[in-house]
């Protein structure tokens, strides 16, 4: 990895990890009782069964290219580690507790979190892929002696596949990367937990092709604005929108965001028309919702890419500000 996996690092550290590695603030917090987290990929059914999350995330990099591509991917998630509190009662036995305190010091039962970084490649995108590769952490027990007792860590073994693909379509490859748990049924939450990857995301750097990105969980911005030159981004919002379109069928309706906003990057190249009937309906759809805001956003969009139009028409492009002008004032009046 270069210079920028320590800047992805970061952020997804702060973004992903910060949270959960930061517990206990303060162990008897009704808040901390419960913990949230992204990225958490449970064992099989653990979803359906309402015990645990979904078992798998993926995500996906367009690329052009050039000589010799290579993908290398780091898998990063935590590992549940219970610390168990044991008290000392002599003869060297040992007894399990809530609580062990000595002097101004107290030890409470409580689940941890350990750091796994996996990594995988270079691997080849023309020859070598696809590929299914294994995630294998062990089990393991730690004993830490205290005042009075003994702390014991354990951890689960766990179990997963990391599966990368190349899809090819008209000078460029669609990368495909997918991470499933494979551990075995969950009988209750306890166990699912104990067997999930938490936190789970990827960072990954492709060279050898036309400019070089890297990314990770869907939280952290990717550099395509900003590291592909104008003509390149604009040919590929146009080809995620189409893949987009592809990938819905008939029902658009959840992904009209995406669409506006792709076609919208897209319209200096020819697609004005998509643009602005995109964002159109992206706006009538938060309106719907009452999210006039982004409702504005939207119509903002489409008098953009309208005035790209040689013979742009008047009448669309006064409709157009009108009903923005008219979504504003309730935008206005709801937060009033």
């Amino acid at each position: 990895m270069t210079g920028g996996w320590d800047r992805a690092r970061t952020i997804a550290d702060a973004v992903l990890y910060e949270g959960y590695l930061l517990y206990p603030y303060r162990a008897n917090s009704a808040k901390n009782q419960t913990r949230w987290q992204f990225g958490v990929l449970g064992p099989e059914g653990a979803a359906d069964a309402g015990i645990g999350e979904d078992d798998s995330l993926s995500a996906q990099v367009v690329v052009e290219p050039r000589t010799n591509p290579t993908v290398s991917v780091v898998v990063r998630f935590l590992q549940l580690q219970h610390r168990g509190v044991e008290k000392d009662i002599g003869g060297g036995r040992f007894e399990p507790a809530e609580e062990l305190s000595s002097g101004s010091r107290s030890w409470l039962r409580w689940d941890e979190a350990v750091e796994r970084e996996i990594s995988f490649g270079p691997v080849d995108i023309e020859s070598d892929l696809p590929q299914t590769l294994p995630i294998e952490v062990d089990a393991g027990t730690e004993i830490e002696t205290v005042d009075g007792g003994r702390l014991v860590r354990t951890r689960r073994a766990l179990r997963a596949q990391l599966k990368i693909a190349a899809e090819h379509d008209d000078g460029f490859v669609r990368l495909t990367m997918t991470v499933r748990n494979c551990a075995t049924r969950a009988e209750d939450k306890d166990q699912a937990i104990a067997v999930s990857l938490i936190g789970t995301h990827l960072v990954a750097e492709v060279s050898g092709v036309i400019d070089r990105f890297e990314f990770t969980h869907a939280l952290i911005q990717e550099t395509l604005r900003t590291e592909v030159p104008t003509s390149q981004r604009v040919r590929l919002h146009r080809r995620i929108a189409r893949a987009i379109e592809d990938a819905a069928g008939a029902d658009v309706t959840p992904h009209l965001g995406a669409l506006a906003y792709h076609f919208g990057e897209a319209a200096s190249s020819g697609s004005v028309d998509e643009a602005v009937a995109y964002a159109r309906r992206a706006a009538e759809h938060a309106m719907t919702t009452l999210a006039f805001e982004d409702a504005v956003v939207y119509l903002d969009q489409a008098l953009t890419a309208s005035r790209l139009r040689d013979d742009a028409d008047p009448v669309e492009t006064w409709f157009v500000d009108d009903r923005r002008r008219e979504t504003w004032r309730c935008a206005r009046d709801l937060c009033a």
